[in-house]
């Protein structure tokens, strides 16, 4: 597959695939990348509690946060100079994420784990914030990468609760007994109602690490939403009045 490479006004340099040697799939793949990654993180969410007693469940989980991990390094490689620090970083997540399948989950292997993907995300959220950045307008690809960097911080944080509980075992009530696998899905639980401020209560932070992270991810996820809100509004004012 020929690639070329399209310039905007900021000299940035984005991977389009061309029309004459693409697949419609891998075509759509390229254009719809952000879509395809907002839907993938969604069906996540939903279909994982539903899945979880399944008996190919942490196979099927695996897969589909693998597929993520790819989904997500076709959205930050927009730039020549992204591409090699992605390219490793998201291979060293992907084994991350299948190294407690393949050899037990230990509990070093749960924190490097953890901590390892916890990295690869935050670098993803780096990247997708400077495409937000150096946006001229607002467009519908503009609102898909708001809404994916506010899901893939709370994901973050999932995977920090989760190196904190390998490293310090019984940092978090849970609502009951649960093994390695059920732990993570309470911990995305507690991260998506904890960036929201909901707090049910139901999962509570059980030391002062915990806490902190708690506390400070409930910090970044309002400052978040106003930043990104008065942004996307100063951009969209902005566009307006040059028309």
């Amino acid at each position: 597959m020929q690639r070329f490479f399209v310039f905007d006004n900021k000299s940035q340099v984005d991977f389009m695939p061309s029309d004459k040697f693409s697949h419609p799939l891998i075509q759509y793949w390229q254009t719809e990348r952000f879509l395809i990654l907002l839907v993938s993180l969604l069906l996540m969410l939903v279909l994982s509690p539903f899945l979880q007693y399944f008996r190919w469940f942490e196979i099927f989980r695996n897969i589909l946060r693998t597929w993520i991990f790819l989904a997500i390094f076709n959205t930050t490689t927009w730039k020549n100079k992204q591409l090699v620090y992605s390219s490793l970083l998201v291979s060293f997540a992907i084994a991350a994420l299948w190294a407690p399948t393949i050899f037990g989950p230990g509990i070093n292997i749960l924190a490097i784990s953890s901590a390892l993907i916890g990295i690869y995300l935050l670098f993803s959220i780096v990247v997708l914030a400077a495409f937000i950045r150096g946006a001229e307008h607002v467009g519908r690809e503009v609102i898909y990468v708001s809404i994916i960097i506010y899901l893939l911080i709370s994901i973050m944080w999932a995977y920090l609760y989760a190196t904190l509980e390998a490293f310090v075992p019984g940092s978090f009530s849970m609502p009951f007994d649960t093994s390695q696998s059920d732990k993570f899905f309470w911990h995305m639980y507690f991260s998506h109602i904890t960036i929201t401020t909901l707090g049910y209560g139901d999962i509570t932070p059980l030391n002062a690490k915990a806490a902190a992270l708690a506390s400070t991810e409930a910090i970044i996820g309002q400052i978040y939403l106003v930043v990104i809100v008065a942004w996307l509004v100063a951009m969209h004012v902005s566009q307006r009045s040059k028309k």
